[in-house]
């Protein structure tokens, strides 16, 4: 009976701790809220849908106008990308708009890349691709913080994020034929993207401070999502 009590008062006695864990938590999530609405989720949410809208113009416009309606498509992703780009290098702009823009230029200049490859039918074999991911990587990491401004990092961030995803996609669905350990993979990377939604937003929420981080966070959620959409709906996007 007493240890009984004891066992009780104890726990009761974590109870307090508990509930100001909850209240400093709930109090970090509305600290700046419109801020983190605003400069975190939005764009996460808008990167989201234009890699869901961009792609679903690239089959229909090939099967009615051929090659030379997705060579049109490609130049008009490109040219709003190297707008994007070259807005994201004037330093006149706050550093949020300048992220915006890097956003953008990284995503349609991927897509346009893609859409010049899908022209030619240009197919890298995966090898040569996951080597080329590492040294383009590499020269990255070496320019990054010495040569790299605000929008070009945000820029680049979104091209080798989305080369490296759908890499390492493609790379054990290519495994798993020959070796079943990786057909138990895909799912797992699956549920690891799941889990980045999951750690990028408790970060937005409660852990960044500035606004430049929750962007940041944002490119996490996106790239999260991007994967769980592939692997779980097999949504090449």
């Amino acid at each position: 009976m007493f240890k009984n009590r004891w066992y009780f008062a104890n726990r009761l006695t974590f109870l307090p701790v508990i509930g100001r864990g909850v209240k400093t938590l709930v109090a970090r999530c509305h600290s700046d809220f419109h801020s983190k609405v605003y400069d975190g989720l939005l764009p996460a949410v808008v990167m989201i849908l234009i890699t869901l809208l961009i792609p679903l113009f690239i089959s229909p416009l090939e099967n009615v106008f051929g090659s030379p309606g997705l060579l049109v498509y490609s130049v008009v992703l490109l040219a709003i990308g190297m707008y994007s780009l070259n807005r994201c290098i004037i330093y006149s702009l706050n550093e949020i708009t300048r992220a915006w823009y890097g956003m953008l230029a990284g995503l349609f200049l991927w897509y346009a890349i893609e859409s010049v490859t899908r022209i030619g039918q240009i197919q890298t074999p995966v090898v040569v691709a996951f080597i080329l991911v590492i040294l383009a990587a590499l020269v990255v990491m070496t320019l990054w913080k010495p040569v790299f401004p605000l929008g070009i990092k945000f820029a680049v961030m979104m091209v080798m994020l989305n080369w490296s995803g759908r890499l390492f996609i493609l790379t054990q669905v290519d495994l798993a034929f020959g070796m079943g350990f990786f057909q138990n993979t895909v799912p797992i990377s699956g549920f690891m993207g799941l889990a980045g939604v999951f750690f990028f937003l408790l970060w937005m929420f409660i852990r960044a401070d500035l606004k430049i981080h929750r962007m940041w966070a944002a490119v996490g959620v996106w790239f999260s999502v991007l994967l769980s959409m592939i692997i779980f709906m097999g949504i090449m996007v």
